[in-house]
């Protein structure tokens, strides 16, 4: 599974990943949370360790509920 489809899942579940990881970085292979820390560090170094080999298909996101600007609105 590609990168991709893991950062896809992120954004269709993203509600239901706010209300179980707010405030924390998650990573994502093969559609499911593999890790949640509070730093994307932290969270890199642990995922590391259990998936080295597939390291490059793995989504890492911050959850969050605040409200980013929509900088295409002009």
């Amino acid at each position: 599974m590609a990168w991709k489809e893991n950062f896809d899942w992120i954004g269709k579940n993203y509600g239901n990943l706010v209300k179980e990881y707010k405030d924390k970085w998650i990573a994502v292979l093969d559609k499911k949370v593999i890790g949640v820390a509070d730093s994307l560090e932290k969270l890199k170094k642990m995922v590391k360790n259990k998936s080295k080999d597939r390291l490059e298909e793995i989504a890492f996101e911050f959850i969050t509920d605040k409200k980013f600007p929509d900088f295409d609105s002009g």
